[in-house]
Formats: structure tokens, C-alpha cells, sequence
């Protein structure tokens, strides 16, 4: 399986489109909460829909790739993924927004499985590892998607626009790079359906399954708050409470910055 200069940028854009996607959607968190007149705890509750829509796509990502492939599945969750942005202020009301979050969740986590899924088959058949400059671009995404919504909050264009043309140019970046991803890896031989299903982990793994869970319930404290906090109890303008997750984006690039993309 030849693994070339474009199929490696592929993957880099689509990790970049979902840190850009990702950053959107926490920059119009006070415009979310705005729009549909909620409070912290209704908030709170949106957001857990998010999560248990992610925790659905989390226990059944790895059967879905593996019958499909992560080139197919990347492709439909990351268009799925970034034209949900659209609905995000312009559902009938705050039942059909958890509707929408749950969904946003679910393709949210089968789109990060499908490009890790893909990083990982890169530096397997490339020989070299990839997988930091990946997350790197992650965070280059989180940054450019924040610091591009204060930009846009600042010049005054309408929130909904903004949603439309993020919506937009990541779709096309999504289905654009999906096309030079590498083709669905054969099936191993006596392999079936169910060994890509959800098995919980042991021993090592679990460790490590705790930790990356409590990194990441600090980084959602960031991601999901960090805007609502600076605008709504330090009172800074929403362009400029935007550029939390900017910084923390940039922070979160730095151990990456000197590893070779």
C-alpha cells in the first residue's frame, strides 16, 4: 500500500478541519446559550447530550471502520460533522438542540477514530511515525478556528453567516482530502464483523484509558467554558473571550511545534 506526500497532507487536513470545526462550535457557546435564552445547568445538559452521542460513536467506531473503511467513514462524518455547525442557532427550539448536540457528538468521535485510523495505518505503512505532527495539526485547526471567530465576532458579521462559511469550506476540505486517504485495508483473514466491536479495556490499557480520560475532562473544561467564563463573569467582549481556546490551542501545539510533520 503506497503511502505518499498527498495521502499524508490528506490526513493532515482532515485533523486540521476537525480542530477548526471543533474551535467553532466553543467560540459560539455564549451565542448558543444566547439564542435559546438557557441557563449554565440547561447548558450543562446540552453539552452531556454531546457526550453521550460521542459515547455511542466511541463503542461502535471501531465496527462501522472496519466494515466500511476509514477513507468512507471519515469522509461522511466529517461533512456530517461540520454541516451540523449550520444548525446550531437555528433549531425550532432547545428540545430539537440536544437532538442535534447528540448527533453532533456521535459523528464528532467516529470522525476522530476514522483519521486516527488512518494515521496510524500511515505510519504503519510508512514507516515513520506521524501520529504527533497529526495532533499537532489538531491544534493548529483549534487555533485557527478560534482565532478566525473572534476575527469574525470583531468585524461584525452575523453569527449564523460565520456558522454557514465555516460549514462550507470544511466540507470541501473534508471531501476534497478524503479522496487521497489510503483505499479500505483488505480484511484479515478469519477476521469478522465482531472483533471490531467495543470490548472494554485491561490491564495497561485501562490505565491508560483512565488517564486519557481525566486529560480529557480538563481540556473539555476549556473547550466547553473557557468563552462563556471570560465573556460572562470576567466580561470580555465574546470577540475577545473567543481567544481563550485560541491560547490554549497554541499551548496545547507547542510540545508538537519542533516534531517533523
Amino acid at each position: 500500500m503506497a503511502v505518499t506526500a498527498a495521502t499524508r497532507w490528506a490526513s493532515r487536513a482532515q485533523f486540521f478541519a476537525s480542530g477548526f470545526i471543533f474551535a467553532t462550535w466553543g467560540v459560539h457557546v455564549p451565542t448558543v446559550k444566547g439564542h435559546y435564552g438557557i441557563d449554565e445547568a440547561q447548558l450543562g445538559l446540552a453539552m452531556l447530550a454531546a457526550g453521550a452521542g460521542a459515547m455511542y460513536g466511541l463503542t461502535s467506531a471501531g465496527r462501522w471502520i472496519g466494515r466500511h473503511g476509514p477513507r468512507r467513514m471519515a469522509a461522511l462524518c466529517g461533512c456530517v460533522y461540520a454541516l451540523l455547525l449550520c444548525g446550531l442557532i437555528a433549531m425550532p427550539g432547545y428540545a430539537a438542540l440536544l437532538g442535534l448536540l447528540a448527533v453532533f457528538g456521535l459523528v464528532t468521535s467516529v470522525f476522530d477514530v476514522a483519521i486516527n485510523t488512518e494515521a496510524a495505518q500511515l505510519e504503519l505503512h510508512g514507516g515513520k511515525p506521524l501520529m504527533s505532527g497529526m495532533h499537532g495539526m489538531f491544534s493548529l485547526g483549534g487555533m485557527a478556528g478560534a482565532a478566525s471567530g473572534s476575527a469574525a465576532l470583531a468585524a461584525g458579521l452575523a453569527p449564523q453567516a460565520h456558522l454557514l462559511l465555516v460549514s462550507a469550506a470544511m466540507v470541501a476540505l473534508v471531501a476534497l482530502s478524503a479522496t487521497r486517504m489510503l483505499p479500505k485495508p483488505p480484511a484479515a483473514a478469519g477476521a469478522t464483523e465482531a472483533d471490531h466491536g467495543f470490548r472494554l479495556p485491561r490491564g495497561a490499557l485501562a490505565v491508560l484509558g483512565v488517564l486519557a480520560a481525566l486529560g480529557l475532562i480538563a481540556e473539555g473544561a476549556i473547550y466547553d467554558w473557557s468563552v462563556l467564563y471570560l465573556q460572562q463573569e470576567l466580561g470580555s467582549p465574546q470577540q475577545q473571550a473567543a481567544l481563550a481556546y485560541a491560547s490554549f490551542s497554541a499551548a496545547d501545539l507547542a510540545p508538537v511545534s519542533r516534531t517533523p510533520l
